[in-house]
């Protein structure tokens, strides 16, 4: 309730004393302050926020910008929360392994904002297969796994054998490319030796 916070702060500080370097300041004097230093530090988006309350009210303002802030970082944990329920899985399975790993860290992000774990193991499995190709998951459901640690593990291990995988046959590819133009090259050169030679 921000009209609580804003009153439960304004009963605070007037009944307390501020006391720097022998001056005595008074609320009025410190609510002017936190007024004049949140205009002059705060960007455009925050300075919206502030002339909502009249000039001089800094606690009020800061009342304000600190409930917005909660409430717009609440509902991007919850958006975060709930993407991590349903992630989304690569194109190409050779992409598997850094998309886990962002998930992982999404999760660890989400986990140390809320400092509590979010997900149970069940839910993480059940996360995880929703990012894996057919085949990886028909191959975790053929093997029984259950706890979250050996599923990781095996996909992990499975995602790993895909990209290198991948990468071998791009090697392939690449060094059949150029053995083709360097076969090319070699026959261009027979043929205009040969010409050079006729004329």
């Amino acid at each position: 309730d921000l009209d609580k916070d804003e009153k439960e702060i304004e009963d605070l500080v007037c009944r307390a004393t501020y006391v720097k370097q022998g001056f005595k300041t008074d609320y009025d004097q410190i609510n002017d302050d936190i007024f004049t230093i949140l205009m002059e530090k705060t960007d455009d988006k925050v300075l919206r926020k502030i002339r909502l309350v009249e000039e001089g009210e800094g606690l009020l303002a800061f009342a304000k910008i600190h409930h917005w802030i909660t409430q717009a970082t609440a509902l991007k944990v919850q958006d975060k929360q709930a993407a991590l329920m349903k992630p989304v899985g690569p194109k190409d399975e050779k992409d598997l392994v850094e998309y886990i790993e962002k998930w992982k860290d999404d999760l660890k992000q989400v986990e140390r904002m809320l400092g509590k774990e979010v997900m149970s193991d069940s839910m993480k499995v059940t996360a995880l297969k929703s990012m894996l190709p057919e085949k990886i998951e028909d191959h975790i459901e053929f093997m029984g796994f259950r706890k979250y640690d050996k599923v990781e593990k095996e996909v992990m291990r499975l995602a790993n054998k895909a990209r290198l995988k991948k990468e071998q046959h791009k090697g392939f590819a690449m060094m059949d490319t150029n053995a083709a133009e360097k076969q090319e090259s070699k026959e261009s050169e027979e043929e205009y030796t040969t010409e050079e030679w006729l004329d």
